[in-house]
């Protein structure tokens, strides 16, 4: 009998190390592309996170630059009075959002990998 349990022990490790290697190595391995999507009141335009790029927009007499940089979004100017969307600083993870109210921008970060859900509070 103590053959026996010590055999269905050895499975149950060996079926955990399997599992863990799976979540730590082959998981990870698995990369999942970003996209960053940016809404003005004219357009919404979808740009892969680790391609930099600047954008852009003027819309009734408001300015607003984003820059996309070394995989993070944010705002670089704003036409805006109080700067808060410019101060709030880079996103640069799925589900972070960057708003500037004034101008009715918003920048958001999304993943392409499928089953991922964001969390989007609202005030």
């Amino acid at each position: 009998m103590k053959k026996k349990n010590a055999l269905i022990i050895a499975f149950c490790f060996m079926v955990f190390f399997l599992i863990m290697f799976w979540v730590y190595y082959v998981n990870k391995s698995l990369t999942y592309a970003e996209k960053v999507e940016i809404i003005t009141p004219d357009e919404k335009i979808v740009w892969p996170l680790h391609k930099d790029a600047i954008f852009d927009f003027y819309f009734n007499g408001d300015h607003v630059e984003i820059k996309i940089l070394q995989g993070t979004a944010f705002f670089l100017t704003s036409s805006c009075p109080n700067q808060t969307c410019v101060e709030s600083g880079s996103i640069s993870h799925p589900g972070q959002v960057v708003i500037c109210a004034p101008n009715r921008v918003l920048i958001r970060i999304k993943s392409i990998k499928q089953g991922h859900r964001e969390l989007l509070i609202t005030y």
